[in-house]
């Protein structure tokens, strides 16, 4: 999420006319790498979307906010990281004054939810664990869809709403050139924005997890006192009680083992964005861009990382992966030429993952590049011969999109 914050000095030596001083070498270097992080970001968490909705056994209270996680990690990668990446690797901006609030809110909004839902996971899983008997009371369908919902209303409240407005400028007289895209916000939205997006979220998961990890330490010395119990004299007891006692201490290291790498990624990932975010405005706003840029990559590696915290750690998912993977390197000959076909008599969809990917990727940027750029450096030849390939990629995968939408509402329930 761009909230990036300038002082009036720094404003005409960072945001002078386009004037790109990088190499050609460091810019082949940052492309390539910035391109293999949308790639994983892409790929990553479109595995899991298609893994949730095409295997039954997946889906579940926790998974439908892991699903919901995807899609909004998915589409940072999709649609908010490409321009992004040209915005920082060329220092300009290509795309015009509109399509550069289109993006910011977009940025905003989608990393708003992805942080969001990682805290209701937390949430989630804190009824599964401490409170079992009342988990399928409190995590009943009606409840888990309510705060999906609100996992994509609040951000849409925090982004559009106010940049659209011009809410987050009041009490700024900088100016920004047309040909960049910064994002300048007074203390009020800097602070009131931080805390919504990330430190509230933060409280919640230290809260949750740090609860998780307590009862299962309790549950593991209860197992333990059961065991010595139960203990007799004799060596061939003795070492069964051994055993389990090591098996107890290694389960309990397990868990404090991947709920720390769940919270210590997180915070490594935008923990130093948001303490300055929050500082900065009371600085004077002193922060040189170079540094914005960095902290804000850093944020996006997190949805990236994602799906690996959240789904690749589970035996389940990495089976459903491997499944997929195989399919779409050796697709079987039921599968059509479409990304999806639905079975009326299953409740699955078949895929063809290499179509799905070329045409997701296509269509969500020519989308979000040639439809929305306003003013922006094209060359029109470029730009009709884009609209076309649009037009004509919109005909060709209509029946998938459509399949795609409706599988993802049977997961929640809806037809």
């Amino acid at each position: 999420m761009e909230w990036f914050n300038s002082s009036s000095s720094s404003l005409f030596t960072d945001l002078q006319p386009c004037v790109c001083l990088r190499s050609t070498i460091s810019k082949i270097l940052l492309y390539s790498f910035i391109v293999i992080v949308i790639f994983c970001t892409v790929t990553g968490n479109l595995l899991v979307v298609l893994a949730i909705i095409y295997f039954k056994q997946l889906q579940s209270p926790t998974n439908s906010f892991v699903l919901s996680l995807a899609i909004a990690d998915f589409l940072v990668g999709l649609i908010v990281m490409p321009y992004s990446m040209i915005r920082t690797i060329e220092q300009c901006w290509y795309f015009g004054p509109t399509f550069c609030e289109i993006h910011t809110s977009l940025d905003v909004m989608l990393c708003t939810a992805s942080i969001l839902h990682l805290s209701c996971i937390a949430f989630d899983r804190y009824y599964a664990v401490c409170n079992p008997l009342v988990y399928s009371f409190k995590m009943s369908s009606r409840r888990v869809i309510i705060l999906i919902i609100t996992c994509w209303i609040v951000p849409l409240l925090i982004s559009f709403v106010p940049i659209m407005l011009g809410l987050q400028k009041l009490g700024i007289e900088n100016k920004v050139p047309s040909n960049t895209c910064f994002f300048f916000v007074n203390k009020v939205y800097g602070v009131t924005a931080s805390l919504v997006a990330f430190y509230i979220p933060m409280f919640i998961m230290f809260l949750a997890y740090w609860n998780i990890y307590r009862v299962a330490k309790r549950q593991v010395m209860q197992i333990n006192a059961l065991e010595n119990k139960r203990a007799q004299q004799s060596s061939d007891v003795c070492k069964s009680k051994k055993a389990k006692v090591k098996i107890s201490k290694k389960s309990e290291k397990k868990a404090a083992k991947t709920l720390g790498v769940i919270i210590g990624a997180f915070l490594i990932f935008w923990l130093p964005f948001f303490t300055l975010n929050i500082i900065d405005p009371f600085l004077m706003q002193q922060t040189d861009m170079v540094i914005w840029e960095i902290l804000l990559w850093l944020g996006y590696v997190n949805s990236s990382m994602n799906p690996f915290l959240y789904g690749f750690f589970n035996k389940s998912f990495r089976a459903a992966f491997l499944i997929i993977i195989k399919q779409a390197i050796q697709p079987k000959k039921l599968t059509t030429s479409y990304p999806f076909h639905f079975s009326k008599t299953k409740s699955c969809c078949h895929l063809n993952v290499p179509v799905l990917l070329l045409s997701s990727t296509l269509l969500g940027n020519y989308c979000m590049c040639f439809i929305f750029c306003n003013g922006c450096f094209l060359r029109p030849s470029l730009l009709t011969n884009a609209i076309r390939i649009l037009a004509i990629g919109t005909f060709l995968f209509r029946k998938p999109v459509f399949h795609i939408i409706k599988c993802i509402l049977m997961q929640f329930g809806c037809i």
